[in-house]
């Protein structure tokens, strides 16, 4: 299971960027800023690609884990990224991973993994 816990690791690593590039600035500021956009992007697929490396049984294990929204995320940016709805890309930063970045620590704190 030490890949796994490597894993939990680098999704904690997107969860506090994504979480930081968004730290004191508005909605409108985020979606005037490119940078900011592409970079939270590309932290949520980078989240979603270490969170597919997880099997059904893992996903069961840690279920505190938002694992269906993590996939529909992530297949809405990638075969849809020219029109990526960024008010749904902030409010996956502002109102659920918050909850993630606890519920991850909270898992490598317990090493339970």
């Amino acid at each position: 299971m030490k890949d796994k816990k490597i894993y939990f690791e680098k999704i904690l690593k997107y969860v506090k960027t994504a979480r930081k590039i968004t730290q004191g600035i508005t909605f409108d500021e985020f979606v005037q800023n490119d940078e900011k956009t592409q970079a939270c992007a590309f932290s949520i697929l980078q989240i979603a690609e270490y969170a597919s490396r997880f099997e059904e049984g893992e996903k069961e294990k840690y279920s505190t884990i938002e694992w269906t929204n993590i996939r529909a995320i992530r297949n809405r940016i990638v075969h849809d990224y020219g029109n990526i709805d960024l008010k749904i890309v902030w409010n996956v930063i502002k109102d659920h991973l918050p909850k993630m970045e606890q519920n991850i620590q909270g898992i490598i704190d317990s090493k339970t993994i």
